[in-house]
């Protein structure tokens, strides 16, 4: 959730009080994935987004699609799904013992704010080597992963491909429904970026039960929805 400016100032500074203090200490898996969800809230309108998968009628999607237009081409969109990209990193990274339906709901949340932002972007017309209005070859910028100068790029100034990683074709909890011969995954192919966390949260759980929890099968149905999701109108 997006705030007034000086409430948003000040939630900003103590999100980075607690970031420096853990960068200090030292990380525990469990606190990072909290810390990039709350950062993410932050910086996005997930309610909006539920808006516009359609939750309460045409009608009020069509009012959120408006505001997450305009949001989508601002700084704070991106800052919010590298956080979403974060939330995905620091999910994948967690021991099993230390899953909860929280952590689901967690990249439940982080997996909204990447559709969004993606059907709100332009499909490239060659996502395999996007390039910039003056012709030059864009740059991966990988959200799952650690932060790089190129990260840092795209974030303040737009510049860079966002993507997320594949599920690996050798592992084998790995659907089918994503191009694994890719090793990233574009954020303006919306369905397969919610489907790309969909695997991880299946492969997650079922490392460690033999059977997927039933509140974990129910994310699960719902990102199977989204994925499906064609909205009629996307700019």
């Amino acid at each position: 959730m997006i705030w007034d400016e000086h409430s948003h100032g000040k939630i900003s500074q103590m999100i980075q009080e607690v970031r420096q203090g853990f960068e200090i200490n030292g990380y525990d898996v469990k606190h990072r994935l909290t810390l990039e969800f709350i950062s993410m809230h932050h910086s996005s309108y997930i309610e909006h987004v539920e808006l516009f998968a359609g939750k309460e009628g045409e009608d009020e999607a069509i009012m959120a699609h408006d505001l997450l237009v305009r949001w989508s081409e601002t700084k704070e969109a991106r800052q919010a799904v590298w956080h979403a990209g974060q939330v995905v990193h620091a999910f994948v990274s967690l021991p099993p013992e230390r899953l909860s339906e929280f952590s689901a709901v967690m990249l439940f949340h982080a997996t909204l704010c990447i559709w969004i932002y993606g059907t709100l972007q332009p499909s490239s017309s060659n996502p395999s080597q996007p390039t910039h209005s003056n012709d030059q070859v864009l740059q991966p910028v990988i959200l799952d992963e650690e932060e790089s100068l190129e990260s840092q790029k795209w974030v303040s100034l737009g510049r860079g491909f966002p993507s997320i990683k594949a599920v690996s074709s050798q592992q084998e909890f790995c659907l089918g429904t994503t191009n694994s011969s890719s090793l990233l995954v574009p954020l303006d192919r919306p369905a397969e970026t919610v489907r790309t966390t969909l695997q991880w949260l299946i492969r997650q759980f079922l490392e460690k039960d033999e059977r997927l929890p039933q509140f974990v099968e129910c994310i699960g149905r719902a990102m199977r929805a989204l994925s499906q999701i064609r909205p009629s109108f996307s700019r």
